[in-house]
Protein backbone atom coordinates (compact mmCIF):
# COMPACT_ATOMS: atom_id res chain seq x y z
CA UNK A 1 0.00 0.00 0.00
CA UNK A 2 2.79 2.45 0.33
CA UNK A 3 4.62 1.10 -2.36
CA UNK A 4 2.84 3.71 -4.96
CA UNK A 5 2.47 6.57 -2.47
CA UNK A 6 6.25 6.80 -2.05
CA UNK A 7 6.99 6.26 -5.65
CA UNK A 8 4.32 9.47 -6.27
CA UNK A 9 6.37 11.49 -3.79
CA UNK A 10 9.59 10.54 -5.35
CA UNK A 11 8.40 11.41 -8.72
CA UNK A 12 7.06 14.54 -7.48
CA UNK A 13 9.80 15.54 -5.50
CA UNK A 14 12.29 14.61 -8.39
CA UNK A 15 10.00 16.60 -10.76
CA UNK A 16 10.48 19.72 -8.73
CA UNK A 17 14.11 19.34 -7.97
CA UNK A 18 14.83 18.88 -11.87
CA UNK A 19 12.45 21.93 -13.16
CA UNK A 20 14.46 24.36 -10.24
CA UNK A 21 17.85 22.90 -11.57
CA UNK A 22 16.51 23.33 -15.38
CA UNK A 23 15.23 26.33 -14.97
CA UNK A 24 17.65 28.64 -16.63
CA UNK A 25 18.00 26.22 -19.73
CA UNK A 26 16.31 26.11 -22.86
CA UNK A 27 13.74 23.69 -23.23
CA UNK A 28 15.49 22.02 -26.12
CA UNK A 29 18.33 21.52 -24.47
CA UNK A 30 16.86 19.65 -21.38
CA UNK A 31 15.19 17.36 -23.87
CA UNK A 32 17.81 16.68 -25.57
CA UNK A 33 19.76 15.55 -22.03
CA UNK A 34 16.72 13.55 -20.60
CA UNK A 35 15.92 12.02 -23.74
CA UNK A 36 19.21 10.43 -22.65
CA UNK A 37 18.81 9.95 -19.45
CA UNK A 38 15.33 8.18 -19.82
CA UNK A 39 17.20 5.68 -21.36
CA UNK A 40 18.71 4.70 -17.93
CA UNK A 41 15.85 5.49 -16.01
CA UNK A 42 13.72 3.37 -18.00
CA UNK A 43 16.42 0.38 -17.53
CA UNK A 44 16.38 0.93 -13.64
CA UNK A 45 12.23 0.77 -13.64
CA UNK A 46 12.07 -2.11 -15.89
CA UNK A 47 15.02 -3.80 -13.71
CA UNK A 48 12.75 -3.27 -10.28
CA UNK A 49 9.60 -3.94 -12.13
CA UNK A 50 10.68 -7.63 -13.45
CA UNK A 51 12.00 -8.48 -10.52
CA UNK A 52 8.99 -8.57 -8.71
CA UNK A 53 6.80 -9.75 -11.55
CA UNK A 54 9.60 -13.00 -12.20
CA UNK A 55 9.88 -13.29 -8.06
CA UNK A 56 5.99 -14.13 -8.31
CA UNK A 57 6.67 -16.50 -11.16
CA UNK A 58 8.95 -18.38 -9.41
CA UNK A 59 7.30 -18.67 -6.46
CA UNK A 60 4.59 -20.39 -8.38
CA UNK A 61 6.81 -22.81 -10.08
CA UNK A 62 8.55 -23.49 -6.77
CA UNK A 63 5.65 -24.58 -5.14
CA UNK A 64 3.96 -26.58 -7.98
CA UNK A 65 7.85 -28.21 -7.80
CA UNK A 66 7.87 -29.04 -4.26
CA UNK A 67 4.28 -30.19 -3.78
CA UNK A 68 4.40 -33.20 -6.79
CA UNK A 69 6.81 -35.83 -4.86
CA UNK A 70 8.55 -36.61 -8.36
CA UNK A 71 9.32 -33.34 -9.33
CA UNK A 72 10.60 -32.20 -5.93
CA UNK A 73 14.52 -33.04 -7.14
CA UNK A 74 13.54 -30.20 -10.30
CA UNK A 75 12.86 -27.76 -7.72
CA UNK A 76 16.56 -27.48 -5.96
CA UNK A 77 20.01 -26.38 -7.07
CA UNK A 78 21.89 -29.30 -5.72
CA UNK A 79 19.51 -32.47 -6.31
CA UNK A 80 18.98 -32.36 -2.34
CA UNK A 81 14.49 -32.18 -2.12
CA UNK A 82 15.48 -30.85 1.68
CA UNK A 83 17.32 -27.82 0.66
CA UNK A 84 14.29 -25.86 -1.07
CA UNK A 85 16.53 -23.44 -2.83
CA UNK A 86 15.19 -23.22 -6.70
CA UNK A 87 17.20 -24.19 -9.59
CA UNK A 88 19.40 -21.86 -11.60
CA UNK A 89 17.60 -22.44 -14.82
CA UNK A 90 14.32 -21.96 -13.48
CA UNK A 91 15.47 -18.56 -12.27
CA UNK A 92 17.15 -17.35 -15.91
CA UNK A 93 13.91 -19.21 -17.40
CA UNK A 94 11.36 -17.01 -15.26
CA UNK A 95 13.25 -13.61 -15.37
CA UNK A 96 13.93 -14.52 -19.56
CA UNK A 97 9.79 -14.79 -19.62
CA UNK A 98 9.07 -11.74 -18.09
CA UNK A 99 11.72 -9.75 -20.25
CA UNK A 100 10.87 -11.57 -23.50
CA UNK A 101 7.08 -10.32 -22.83
CA UNK A 102 8.10 -6.87 -21.90
CA UNK A 103 10.30 -6.42 -25.04
CA UNK A 104 7.68 -7.78 -27.34
CA UNK A 105 4.40 -6.05 -25.77
CA UNK A 106 5.65 -3.26 -24.08
CA UNK A 107 5.95 -0.90 -26.42
CA UNK A 108 2.20 -1.13 -26.87
CA UNK A 109 1.73 0.10 -23.01
CA UNK A 110 4.09 3.22 -23.08
CA UNK A 111 2.84 4.26 -27.06
CA UNK A 112 -0.64 4.14 -25.37
CA UNK A 113 -0.10 5.56 -21.54
CA UNK A 114 2.88 8.26 -23.38
CA UNK A 115 1.04 9.40 -26.25
CA UNK A 116 -2.70 9.00 -26.18
CA UNK A 117 -3.82 9.05 -22.73
CA UNK A 118 -1.17 12.16 -21.75
CA UNK A 119 1.51 13.93 -23.54
CA UNK A 120 4.73 12.71 -21.77
CA UNK A 121 8.06 15.25 -22.21
CA UNK A 122 11.43 13.18 -21.46
CA UNK A 123 11.71 15.25 -18.53
CA UNK A 124 8.39 14.00 -17.42
CA UNK A 125 8.96 10.35 -18.06
CA UNK A 126 12.56 10.71 -16.08
CA UNK A 127 11.22 11.82 -13.27
CA UNK A 128 8.38 9.10 -12.82
CA UNK A 129 10.34 6.64 -14.31
CA UNK A 130 13.18 7.48 -11.51
CA UNK A 131 10.28 7.78 -8.61
CA UNK A 132 8.70 4.31 -9.59
CA UNK A 133 11.80 2.42 -9.80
Amino acid sequence: MLSPLIGVLLGGLLMVATLWTCRNRTPRGVDHVFRWLQLLSAAVYSLSHGLNDAQKTMGIIFALLVSVPELRSWATHDGNPESRQLAWWIILSCHAAIALGTYLGGWKVVRTLGHRVTKLRPVDGFCAETGGG
